[in-house]
């Protein structure tokens, strides 16, 4: 029987910004919904990473999943960062066994599944901090995880450490879909930013694309997509 998070995400601000925020992620949902793999299939994995910390990572994996949701797609968003389980966190399931026991064990990842307040969206948490954590995610069980996950769900979504401090994201982006890169308004520093691509590059993964986060709008272009 699946648990039930108490997910605790939500961003205290206006109704019109949450809105706005919505549409942005939608827009960004489209456009993953055609896009393919290098094999030309429909995107089931997508790992989530940025250059360094602080750059939104688990807000934009939290948004995405709940923009695919809405869109009637069975969504699992995986904390696939062991170190800092920052979406375990905001979600409230910190403590919940997760990931980590399920890579050192023959443990069914649905059995550690956790539903969330939203139809659809489910989350496996980070688990216990493991002290091999590298390891265990470069691994044939992460590989086997990935492949019983996609039979699971209609799209998987892995939110992961920044690419320039640790190695695990690289990993995890070689086995999946594709890569998403998360890059901060005004914070992002271009020549990591340039490093991170760079090592994604090398390492063959499928980078998809990035996402802005953090960007200030004007209250007319907030307005600007109510037009119709």
């Amino acid at each position: 029987m699946l648990k039930k998070s108490k997910e605790n995400v939500l961003l205290n601000k206006s109704s019109k910004v949450l809105d706005f925020t919505k549409e942005k992620f939608h827009q960004i949902q489209t456009s993953l919904q055609f896009s393919r793999t290098l094999d030309n299939k429909s995107l089931k994995t997508i790992t989530v990473t940025s250059a360094n910390k602080g750059e939104g990572k688990s807000y934009c994996v939290w948004n995405l999943g709940k923009s695919f949701a809405a869109n009637n797609r069975r969504v699992l968003l995986v904390d696939g960062d062991l170190y800092k389980g920052t979406l375990s966190k905001q979600l409230k399931v910190f403590y919940q066994s997760g990931l980590s026991e399920i890579l050192i064990s023959d443990t069914h990842p649905m059995e550690r599944i956790i539903e969330t307040k939203q139809s659809n969206l489910f989350i496996l948490p980070s688990g216990v901090l493991p002290p091999n954590p590298i390891e265990l995610i470069n691994s044939n069980r992460m590989q086997e995880i990935i492949n019983l996950l996609e039979e699971e769900f209609d799209m998987v979504i892995f939110d992961t450490p920044p690419v320039v401090l640790l190695s695990d994201s690289i990993i995890m982006g070689s086995m999946c879909d594709g890569v998403i890169v998360v890059i901060r308004s005004g914070t992002t520093n271009k020549k990591n930013l340039e490093i991170a691509m760079e090592l994604l590059k090398k390492a063959n993964t499928h980078v998809i694309g990035t996402i802005l986060n953090g960007k200030s709008y004007s209250r007319n272009e907030m307005n600007s997509y109510t037009y119709y």
